[in-house]
């Protein structure tokens, strides 16, 4: 998992929606040295939300209508 941590790393700063996708999965899981923490991982799903990722998406939508580890926002979750 290491391994795999650093090359999304190196894909995310480059601007690859689906590591940011998956370094938030790592970030949920505290997979691969990375902190488990739902913030760090809301965050991450976010990023690859901005950056097009349409699974990152949904995700952002579903969390923020759910309150589920960030403030319950039903019109933010609307607009993702």
């Amino acid at each position: 998992y290491k391994a795999a941590v650093e090359w999304y790393q190196k894909a995310a700063a480059d601007g690859h929606a689906a590591a940011m996708r998956n370094i938030a999965y790592f970030h949920e899981n505290g997979w691969g040295g990375l902190e488990k923490s739902a913030s760090l991982s809301f965050e991450w799903t976010r990023k690859a939300a901005e950056a097009g990722d349409a699974v990152a998406m949904t995700i952002v939508a579903v969390a923020l209508e759910a309150g589920a580890g960030v403030e319950k926002s039903i019109p933010q979750a609307v607009q993702w």
